[in-house]
């Protein structure tokens, strides 16, 4: 039940956003794949929630109750070859009976990934051990295949170990490739930083989405998510309008409502009344 809860937090920001067809056909592969414990290789842009959508297809398998873990390639304390090799903190052991995802994996080093390879190879971690190991892997980059392969980032061993991934891999498409599924992403997260900062969830307005469908998004799902905290905090209001986007995306001060400007009136007249 931990291992289940613990992947259900991780897979949330993949449950609002999944009606575009690029994106359904790459989580499909994806499912499938892990579903029957095969290598996976997934390729997106900096940016992208490779986990959620990781985790949200690990759910669907039968591995779903066993651990998911999390390796950070470009984390030095996940390049330290001892921490491999301890078996009370190893990620090995740690995984085991469950989904080890390498994200960045490329970015460790040589001698990591090897032992990796022995480890998955064999079936046995590199401590003895009576018990066999098991682990399905999964691995993400935001470098092409063909970038991986011809700066030689990948050890041979490893590269083989996980040879049928990579020919196989999945593309997860950009966030500008699929529109479809703005509307409830955003929808989503003004909800839920409404209520996490102000504790009233915000909506938004047809003219105010509009803006956001043609905005280009090169920072992917994170810029997104830094916006949609821009626009909590830009609304004075629980629905959020076009001139609150465009003051956040393009630093366009909104005009005046017209209450506003009534009251303004008023407080002129009263002041000319006192002098």
């Amino acid at each position: 039940a931990k291992h289940i809860a613990a992947a259900e937090r991780l897979a949330r920001p993949a449950a609002a956003g999944i009606y575009s067809g690029a994106l359904r056909m790459a989580y499909e592969s994806l499912e499938s794949r892990i579903v029957r414990s095969a290598p996976v290789v997934v390729v997106a842009p900096a940016g992208v929630d490779t986990v959620a959508m990781v985790a949200r297809a690990h759910l669907k398998g039968g591995r779903a109750q066993g651990p998911l873990v999390l390796v950070d390639g470009t984390s030095t304390r996940d390049h330290d070859l001892a921490r491999w090799k301890d078996k009370r903190v190893s990620p090995l052991g740690l995984a085991d009976r469950g989904l080890l995802v390498l994200i960045d994996g490329a970015s460790l080093p040589h001698d990591v990934q090897r032992l990796i390879a022995h480890s998955l190879l064999e079936r046995r971690p590199p401590w003895e051990r009576a018990e066999p190991l098991d682990i399905a892997l999964a691995m993400t980059t935001s470098l092409p295949i063909s970038k991986l392969r011809e700066e030689g980032v990948l050890d041979p061993q490893f590269a083989s170990r996980i040879d049928d991934a990579l020919t196989e891999h999945i593309v997860l498409p950009r966030l500008r490739d699929r529109m479809e599924d703005l509307r409830a992403m955003v929808s989503d997260r003004l909800a839920r930083q409404g209520l996490r900062t102000r504790g009233i969830p915000l909506g938004i307005d047809d003219k105010a989405m509009a803006v956001l469908i043609e905005y280009p998004f090169e920072g992917e799902e994170l810029e997104l998510d830094a916006i949609v905290i821009k626009l909590v905090r830009a609304c004075p209001e629980q629905t959020v309008r076009k001139e609150h986007v465009d003051q956040v995306l393009f630093g366009i001060a909104p005009a005046p409502r017209e209450d506003e400007l009534s009251v303004r009136r008023n407080r002129r007249k009263s002041t000319a009344k006192a002098k």
